[in-house]
């Protein structure tokens, strides 16, 4: 079934099927409603587009997916339950963070054959020679998060004091 997904401010994971735009289920509703029961159920949606409500923070987000937390950890192999026992612990009053930065980077590379240094070859002579392009491609995925605090301090004018440098040498 084609839709997205919506994370929202609830801590509810919901779908919003394509053929109904007004309307979306809670994800946890739609298996329940199965007959058979599928413990890869949330993989089947991993290819949807994902929205992300507004006002809805990452809490929320691992909050919704704690319904299929075994199965996400032994897919992505981390735990999920320990981040989610860690968002359920109390929290101080001032964020840490202003602003989390979230980062999926995908790479794609020529594969090229790799041939053993010869006897007495140096290194340089080694890394510049001609390539050989294969029919395949390395393809390197990586995810990263990031979080920022704003340190910006403000100085007044007068606070600036001008302190001349010695010249060294040619016209005085």
């Amino acid at each position: 079934m084609d839709g997205v997904l919506i994370f929202c401010k609830d801590s509810i994971l919901r779908f919003r099927s394509d053929y109904d735009d007004l309307t979306a289920v809670p994800l946890l509703s739609i298996q329940d409603c199965l007959e058979e029961e599928n413990a890869l159920f949330l993989l089947q949606y991993f290819r949807h587009r994902v929205i992300i409500e507004e006002g809805t923070t990452l809490s929320d987000m691992f909050l919704a997916i704690e319904p299929w937390a075994g199965v996400l950890a032994a897919y992505l192999d981390i735990d999920v339950r320990a981040y989610i026992d860690e968002i359920r612990k109390p929290s101080q009053v001032e964020a840490v963070f202003d602003w989390i930065g979230i980062q999926k980077v995908t790479s794609v590379h020529r594969a090229y054959q790799h041939h053993d240094i010869h006897d007495g070859e140096d290194l340089t002579s080694y890394f510049n020679r001609e390539r050989i392009p294969t029919k395949h491609f390395d393809i390197e995925a990586a995810c990263t998060a990031n979080g920022y605090k704003m340190a910006i301090r403000s100085i007044t004018v007068s606070a600036v004091i001008y302190i001349p440098s010695k010249r060294t040498g040619g016209d005085k």
